[in-house]
């Protein structure tokens, strides 16, 4: 539920790509599926393209991973 709660309040707030940005970050580190790449992409989240903080991502072709690196 709080999930929910913060992705509302983010677009409320104008600010769900970095909403999204910081989710991925914590959930991935710096290695990202490719399906999930590809479907931020679709709606203009491009993880390949540095944020303010320096964070960017690169793909991995696995579904997920064992171990994240954060």
């Amino acid at each position: 539920m709080r999930l929910m709660r913060d992705i509302r309040q983010a677009i409320v707030e104008d600010r769900y790509p970095q909403f999204v940005r910081s989710f991925i970050k914590m959930r991935f580190g710096k290695t990202v599926p490719q399906w999930i790449m590809d479907a931020l992409k679709s709606v203009n989240i491009d993880l390949t393209v540095p944020d303010a903080d320096g964070y960017f991502a690169t793909t991995v072709e696995d579904d997920f991973q064992k171990h994240p690196n954060v």
